[in-house]
């Protein structure tokens, strides 16, 4: 991209290359290209570690929240301080969440109704806390299991609800296609999801740019 404005058909296309990733209208993940997250989680239903999938699914979820609520290097930056001034925050940002909120948030208009136990706290403190920081689902709300499409939502004996990984990837898919098609539609959210880019941009490296 140069300096000039990108568009919001730009934007889109960028976030499909590098959040979405090379997957075909069936789901089919292009194995001779990389980049992409959703591209990387449907790699790693094919023999990869259970755990992984709702690790890289719960970063997934945080980075389209990031790009909802217009996260910017400025905020980050101000939320690490341990003396964090939020109301400034939420004056320079309309809108402001923390961290917590933003990903509570996100879960909240476009996941399942079965991600929402506790008001979407829990899910939040499962798998964004719990696996990715300590790799235990800490307050026994839900259970992490594969190959049961059946039991997805259900309940454990425990009380537990049942996660299935496969059928959270398609959930994951189908709210990457909603939050694109807001972002089309919804002109102030394609105004908060270019800021996010403009200030952070994307993780990405063309195979072109690499030098070994």
């Amino acid at each position: 991209m140069t300096n000039r404005e990108i568009t919001k058909e730009e934007l889109i296309a960028e976030l499909d290359r590098w959040l979405r990733g090379h997957i075909d209208d069936t789901g089919k993940v292009d194995g001779h290209d990389s980049g992409g997250a959703l591209t990387d989680i449907r790699k790693a239903l094919k023999g990869g570690p259970d755990l992984a999938i709702f690790i890289l699914g719960s970063c997934f979820i945080d980075a389209m929240a990031s790009f909802y609520y217009g996260v910017t290097k400025e905020m980050l930056n101000e939320e690490s301080k341990a003396d964090a001034d939020t109301e400034k925050l939420r004056t320079d940002y309309p809108g402001y969440k923390g961290a917590s909120n933003r990903f509570v948030g996100f879960i909240k208009k476009y996941l399942p109704t079965i991600y929402l136990c506790g008001k979407g706290q829990d899910f939040f403190s499962s798998s964004r806390c719990g696996l990715i920081h300590s790799y235990v689902e800490r307050d026994a709300k839900y259970a992490f299991i594969s190959g049961r499409n059946d039991c997805h939502g259900k309940k454990t004996i425990g009380g537990q609800i049942i996660i299935n990984r496969e059928t959270f990837v398609d959930d994951l898919e189908n709210v990457y296609k909603k939050f694109i098609n807001d972002i089309r539609c919804d002109n102030e959210l394609f105004v908060r999801a270019k800021r996010r880019y403009d200030s952070l941009k994307l993780m990405k490296c063309p195979v072109a740019d690499i030098v070994c």
